[in-house]
């Protein structure tokens, strides 16, 4: 029979492919990166000059908007109630402004109060009248006496869009007697050319919008001059722009092309300014780079894989010729072949040794042949009786060396059967407990007679678990006393039993406060008590059963094996059971007390919550006097406590509300607040708050001991709590915490 060896050309091509892959990856991960990361910073450079340059253009306008404004308000002011008067001097008047004139190039009006043109120029415009000027605006100058800039309209007369600037003409007293309005040809040259007569880098756009009306003024496109916005809700960013947002973003146009566009107010004339620019010009480079990426990784492919199946034929030939030796080797022979020699390096000495390997494999083999025979008399004799037995067997000599042991004491201590031989047993037994282990060995040597005793040895891994020792002495050994130990794992009813310990001391300490309590608390925990009695009086019950065939119905090992595996079944479900009740009667300290800073355990706690918050609407706020309370305490269950306390406030606020933490310090200690303003707690409900098992949720919502157990954790922080509560109001929880004593500061 030849060894299956696979072929090494096969395994060349693997790891070539493998290289490659790993390298392509790599150049894909980083390229990727750094694609996202160019982009995003481009993006954000990009938008920031394209605002700059949008708020250059739009404060100019705004300049001239207000200019233009003001030097019709100016000429207004010449205007008296006599002149209002008379048309004709109204008509001289107004060929002695040529500077409005020049502006105002579309025409310049003047309207009696109500509404009529009294003057113009050109002429025709007064007797157009009505027709080239936007009449809301004139309604709203006449009725409430302030400047306005116009609806873009066309000019009947022209044919010509056209804005119109309105102000009102006061007499002596400030009382609106009429206004004048001018106007200016979007179709000749004026200050709106920046926007209408450039464009935005290559193929970008400006657009002068009337956000009023939802209406183009113009634009670098011709085509969108005195065209209507699209309709709202189409575009989001458009909706926002109207609403006088001012910024950058990039959205998709109605035309189905992805733009970065920025908006700038024009607060003179009540219009925005918008520069739009596709993405396609200005993500062009990211494109090209990504292009000569791909060309560069290919080489850069095409190198690494033909460089790596260079070194790997070069390397690796001695391999090669090793395996194919192997390949020629048969097994069944009894002699291994000489493996091909080579170099002095990491694979010579690799394959060096893997051949010295095989011959001493070799001699090893033919001992084990000779030694399997002397084994196998023994094996059947002692198998069944000593390793296999439900308890750990260990042989100890008179110094406490470990002589020989069982295979299930090797598992129960969770060390190889080699590591225990010659080990003294004193290192199995936890520290603390051998000062007794010291005591039962003095006492087993000096009365060579049975001993007993219950410690804690330790597993291979360090963990400490509960034995029962058994041990007596050889009779066959008198002045060589060799001793026979019995070792039980007892951890879980030795759990078991400081369980139910621990319960005691906890229940004996709420005995203590029992008559503060009223008479439906006691039915409470009786009714808790009860139902913790129904639920170990279960698993009790089968281990006794279990117990009683063991005691009375001696049978083969596989029934007593499954016996033993019901009782310690039935001793975890009664620990787990009292375990979950302990977590009420005394939440475990983790970690020691230790220094520890309120303020920071109270703001880690605010932190945790603050996703929850936002969610249902709810504020949370901090107010801290100092930034450094320290306390002697365990930061972790005092988080515990604070977070119990904000989700109680956040259940009572469902339609949102405020938290508001405080903690202040006085010279012996610490108080912290937290107030919410929930619903409340009536009043007969707030002094049982506290109480196991009660509690204002709905059935099936709640099991009462979230608050009992925060005031144990305050109670064994030295500290106490108490809540105050209004219906309709809120609540607030306050809690009192020794403050650690100046010379011992350290958090």
């Amino acid at each position: 029979m030849k060894l299956d060896i696979v072929p090494w050309r096969s395994l060349k091509v693997r790891v070539t492919l493998l290289t490659l892959a790993i390298f392509l990856l790599g150049i894909g991960i980083f390229a990727g990166y750094v694609t996202f990361a160019l982009r995003a910073d481009m993006q954000r450079v990009l938008e920031e000059q394209q605002f700059s340059t949008v708020a250059f253009i739009a404060t100019d306008i705004n300049d001239h908007v207000t200019d233009y404004l003001g030097a019709l308000e100016a000429e207004a002011a010449r205007v008296n109630p006599d002149l209002m008067r008379n048309a004709a001097a109204l008509q001289e008047f107004l060929r002695n402004c040529p500077q409005l004139v020049r502006v105002f190039d579309a025409g310049i009006t003047i309207y009696g109060l109500e509404g009529s043109a009294r003057a113009g120029l050109p002429l025709k415009t007064v007797q157009a009248d009505r027709k080239g000027t936007d009449m809301d605006s004139l309604r709203a100058v006449l009725a409430g006496g302030k400047s306005q800039v116009g609806r873009p309209i066309k000019d009947p007369l022209s044919q010509f869009a056209v804005i119109t600037m309105t102000v009102p003409i006061r007499d002596a007293k400030g009382q609106v007697i009429g206004a004048m309005a001018g106007l200016f040809n979007l179709g000749r040259p004026n200050f709106l050319d920046k926007v209408s007569k450039h464009r935005y880098g290559k193929t970008g756009s400006y657009f002068l919008v009337a956000p009023k009306w939802r209406l183009i003024i113009t634009g670098s496109d011709p085509s969108s001059n005195m065209g209507a916005l699209p309709a709202p809700g189409a575009i989001p960013w458009v909706d926002r722009s109207v609403g006088g947002y001012e910024g950058s973003a990039v959205y998709m146009a109605s035309n189905g092309t992805q733009v970065l566009s920025s908006v700038k107010a024009i607060a003179a004339a009540n219009w925005y300014l918008v520069a739009r620019v596709p993405t396609a010009e200005v993500f062009a480079p990211i494109r090209a780079l990504q292009e000569r990426r791909l060309l560069a990784a290919a080489f850069m492919s095409l190198l690494v894989m033909l460089l790596t199946w260079w070194m790997l034929r070069h390397q690796l030939a001695p391999v090669t010729q090793t395996v194919a030796a192997l390949a020629q080797w048969d097994p069944a022979k009894p002699l291994m072949p000489t493996l091909p020699a080579a170099g002095s390096d990491e694979i010579g000495t690799l394959i060096g040794g893997f051949d010295r390997l095989l011959t001493t494999l070799a001699h090893r083999e033919e001992e084990l042949r000779r030694a399997q025979k002397d084994l196998e008399g023994e094996r059947g004799r002692y198998f069944d009786l000593y390793d296999l037995a439900p308890v750990g067997y260990l042989t100890v000599d008179a110094k406490g060396l470990i002589l020989q042991a069982n295979l299930a004491c090797c598992a129960m201590l969770g060390l190889p059967h080699s590591r225990l031989i010659q080990m003294a047993l004193y290192r199995l037994v936890y520290k603390e407990d051998r000062p007794l282990y010291y005591h039962y060995a003095r006492d087993l040597l000096a009365s060579r007679l049975v001993q007993e005793c219950e410690l804690r040895l330790m597993l291979g891994d360090g963990t400490p678990f509960w034995a029962h020792l058994m041990s007596e002495v050889e009779k066959d050994s008198p002045d060589a006393p060799v001793f026979r130990v019995v070792i039980s794992d007892i951890n879980a009813r030795k759990k078991t039993e400081l369980a139910l310990h621990e319960t005691h001391v906890e229940l004996e300490k709420l005995v203590n406060y029992s008559k503060l309590y009223q008479n439906e608390r006691l039915v409470a925990l009786g009714v808790m008590a009860g139902g913790i009695a129904h639920e170990l009086r279960n698993p009790l019950s089968v281990c006794f059963s279990a117990a009683q065939f063991l005691r009375d119905q001696p049978g083969d090992l596989a029934e007593q094996q499954q016996c033993t595996q019901k009782i310690i079944e039935g001793i975890e479900k009664s620990s787990a059971i009292i375990d979950n009740l302990l977590r009420f009667a005394r939440p475990p300290l983790d970690d020691e007390m230790k220094p520890t800073n309120l303020v920071s355990v109270l703001h880690e706690a605010v932190m945790s919550v603050t996703a929850q918050a936002r969610l249902q609407r709810i504020r949370l706020l901090e107010d801290y006097q100092e930034s450094n309370v320290p306390i002697l305490g365990n930061a972790i269950l005092l988080q515990q406590v604070l977070m119990n306390l904000f989700l109680n406030a956040c259940q009572a606020m469902p339609a949102g509300g405020e938290i508001r933490t405080a903690v202040r310090q006085s010279a012996s200690e610490a108080v912290l607040w937290v107030r919410d303003t929930g619903e409340g707690i009536a009043s007969e409900n707030v002094s049982r708050l506290f109480d196991p098992v009660f509690t204002t949720r709905p059935e099936g919502q709640g099991n009462g001991l979230g608050l009992p157990i925060c005031r144990l954790i305050v109670q064994r922080h030295g500290g106490s709590i108490r809540v105050e509560s209004v219906i309709g109001e809120g609540s607030t929880f306050t809690i009192r915490l020794p403050l650690l004593p100046l010379n011992e500061h350290s958090v």
